[in-house]
């Protein structure tokens, strides 16, 4: 199966954290850098989409950004299986509900945190398997807003009423969080990011001392890859 691996970040390259995880469960990636001006010629080469997080935010003054909302346009017509995670998220809800579905925290959403699952009937595909709560890594200013009739939300808490979303019924979803990251991938990530995380405040020593594994937190994502390989 491709898998069309859209990569977000400003500043960084990608660890293969990511990469490697599609990759063992039989996914053969393409890899575009969207920030970098990269993007597929055409998408009827491709099963399914992934889109990264970043540094930048929607609606940033950056000539890739609408190309890329757009791009998320034509994959939902094909309606291919599609994830997006933090940025990824944020850019889905814009592109696919309007540009007034993110908006500026008054303060940013840093640690781990405990999110409450909307169950379904029938059951969500990437629910499948958890239970009432999951506990993930989460960072960000900016956030998607809840109340868009084409948004199901499967995730909140009292701290952001949107942390997962599926557009219509489609097989499009948002992650406002991190699930992918264990405790190794974690540290990496504070360390990586550190300057970004002290802007906030936040030792990242004492930060690094918080991390837990995240072992509910990635049926998330091995929930959307088993959905991918039955479509």
């Amino acid at each position: 199966m491709k898998l069309l691996f859209l990569y977000n970040e400003m500043r960084f390259k990608t660890t293969n954290l990511l990469p490697d995880m599609f990759k063992a469960n039989g996914f053969d990636i393409e890899f575009f850098w969207t920030s970098k001006g990269e993007f597929p010629s055409k998408l009827k080469a491709y099963q399914t989409v992934y889109l990264s997080g970043s540094l930048a935010n929607p609606g940033d003054p950056y000539l890739w950004i609408p190309r890329l909302e757009e791009l998320i346009r034509e994959s939902s017509n094909l309606a291919l299986p599609t994830l997006g995670s933090c940025f990824g998220s944020q850019i889905l809800a814009t592109a696919l509900c309007g540009q007034d579905q993110t908006f500026r925290r008054s303060n940013c959403a840093l640690g781990y945190s405990d999110i409450i699952l909307n169950h379904t009937e029938p059951e969500d595909p990437l629910l499948k398997g958890l239970g009432a709560s999951v506990r993930m890594f989460v960072w960000h200013n900016i956030q998607v807003k809840s109340g868009h009739p084409d948004m199901r939300i499967l995730g909140y808490n009292s701290d952001c009423s949107n942390h997962i979303w599926r557009y219509k019924d489609l097989p499009i979803w948002g992650i406002q969080g991190h699930p992918e990251l264990d405790p190794a991938s974690a540290r990496a990530t504070f360390l990586q990011y550190r300057p970004f995380f002290e802007k906030e405040g936040v030792s990242v020593a004492n930060l690094a001392k918080t991390v837990e594994p995240n072992t509910e937190a990635i049926k998330l994502f091995i929930n959307f890859m088993d959905y991918c390989k039955s479509f």
